[in-house]
This record gives C-alpha cells, structure tokens and sequence, in this order.
C-alpha cells in the first residue's frame, strides 16, 4: 500500500505538470523541481511506514495467528542504515533542485533582458510596440502560455504600447532593444491612376484602392507610404474595419497591425487643407528592420 501511495500521488502530480503545460488544467506552475521534489517526500513517507514496526495485537485466537518470521524484521543497525540512506538522498534531491534552478532564481541570464527593457520603456519617449511572446530565456512562452506574452508582462510600463497605430512600429529584440519594424509585403495597392503621385486626394475625399491579391484572416501588418505638405489623417478602410494613421507634412509611412481578411482597401483624407499622395498600401508580415 505505501508504494500504491507514492505510484498514485506521482502519477498525479505529473499529471498536472503535463496538462498544466498544455493548458488543459489551470495550475499555478513554479518548475519541474517541486513536482518531483514532493514525489520524493511522499516516497521518504512511504519508507518511513514500511520501516516502522507493527503495534502490539493480541490475536482473540491464538490458533489462527502466526508470528512474524524473524527473516522478516530488519535489525535496529539496518533501520538506522536505511534511514540514512533517506536522508542522504534527500539531501542530493534538494541540491540538485537548487542547482538546476540558479538560473531562475540566482543570477538569471534574462536580467540584462529586463533591464534593457525597463530602461528604455521609462525613458519619457512613447513606444508602440507589435505584440509577442518573451524569449524562451526570459519566460519560456510553451510552458506559460499567455503569461509570457509582451502586452501582459509590460502593462506597468507606462511609456509602452502594443499593437497601436503609429508612424513606425517596433519590436522587442532577443537581447531586449527595441528596433524599428519592417513589412514584408504579401499584397500591395496597383500603381495608382496620378502620375508621380499614385492616389491623389484633397480633403474630405476618399478613394477605393485595388490590390494585387486578397489574404485570409491573420494578423497582418500594414503600412501607408505618403507624402504631403500638410498635416492630417489617413483612414484605411477595411471590409469591417478602420484604421487612422496620422500624417506629417513630407514624406510619411506609418504602420498598424489589422487582424483578419484582407480583400479590398479604401482610404480616405482627413485634414483641413493640401492634397495628399499615397505612393503604396502594403499588407503582409512583420520582422525586424536590418541596421
């Protein structure tokens, strides 16, 4: 029974440790040291009870009792010998644990993530950032799911936002540096019907733009490459959707991220004087700009 025990409070255990990981069970997860560490006292529990020895009874008949072979009882040196056998592989259990966790708990190889981070999200200049999940070495995103993502683990920073429209994006590099996004186009808008200009538009006007292909439902990025002598709004229309972009006098290509289908564009020119020219509408993929 003491074995059942232990084969039963491990199999348990573990059990939660693998579903947690999948997100099947909702458990609060520290490492896979304290899982095996509890199997171990539950085992040291278990040892203890076969070591110790059986009460006293006085059988009601003593006909149909037998008494313990002697073959069967261990010796007080052999108890003592077990016993430390116990301790001694306790102890090894919980250096090994502490060693296999230094990283995490000690001097942890994502400070010099987090502080690169810190420091530059509380610098008084506002970010937007795309979305994400943390490096594997600062919080291993398969096993904490939706905790490692950025949004979630940069909500105290104030200067930081995710996913916003701005004039240029950026991303959380590996070693913690915010750098400047670039777009891999997947479709872009066919050249426009103005010459040396593309789309032309005066304010109040709007304009269907058409694109090389159509994209299924994913997010995506976008950016708007225009130029303009005076200041205003782009509105990128979408089939349930808009999106402002803001816009300087010169040259301009502000960048978003849309979420779904993509199949047809139209933009439209919010400012109270000067025309604007939209050279290119690009959708597709994000990475990090070279350089």
């Amino acid at each position: 029974m003491p074995l059942a025990m232990v084969v039963t409070y491990g199999g348990i255990a573990w059990g939660l440790a693998v579903l947690g990981r999948l997100d099947l069970v909702e458990v609060t997860r520290v490492g896979y040291e304290r899982y095996a560490l509890d199997t171990f006292l539950v085992l040291c529990l278990a040892l203890a009870m076969c070591l110790a020895p059986e009460a006293e009874r006085r059988p009601r008949d003593n006909r149909h009792s037998a008494a313990t072979p002697p073959s069967a009882r261990l010796t007080p040196l052999g108890r003592r010998a077990v016993g430390g056998v116990v301790v001694a592989g306790l102890a090894a259990s919980l250096l090994a644990a502490n060693l296999s966790a230094v990283d995490r708990i000690g001097i942890s190889p994502a400070r010099s993530w987090v502080d690169k981070v810190v420091a530059q999200g509380t610098s008084g200049e506002q970010v937007v950032l795309v979305d994400g999940l943390a490096p594997d070495d600062v919080l291993f995103p398969r096993f904490w799911g939706e905790y490692a993502r950025l949004s979630r683990m940069l909500k105290p920073l104030a200067d930081v936002s995710f996913d916003e429209p701005g004039r240029r994006l950026r991303m959380v590099a590996p070693d913690g540096r915010f750098v400047p996004v670039a777009l891999l186009p997947a479709i872009r808008s066919k050249r426009g019907p103005v010459r040396d200009c593309g789309y032309a538009l005066a304010p109040g006007e709007s304009v269907r733009v058409p694109m090389t292909g159509d994209l299924y439902d994913f997010r995506w990025g976008l950016e708007v490459n225009a130029f303009s002598s005076s200041a205003g709004a782009v509105e990128v229309e979408l089939a349930d959707r808009s999106v402002p972009l803001r816009i300087e006098p010169g040259l301009n290509a502000p960048q978003a991220i849309v979420v779904g289908a993509v199949d047809e564009i139209r933009i439209s020119w919010e400012a109270d004087e000067g025309v604007i020219c939209v050279t290119d509408v690009l959708v597709g993929s994000l990475t990090a700009a070279k350089g």
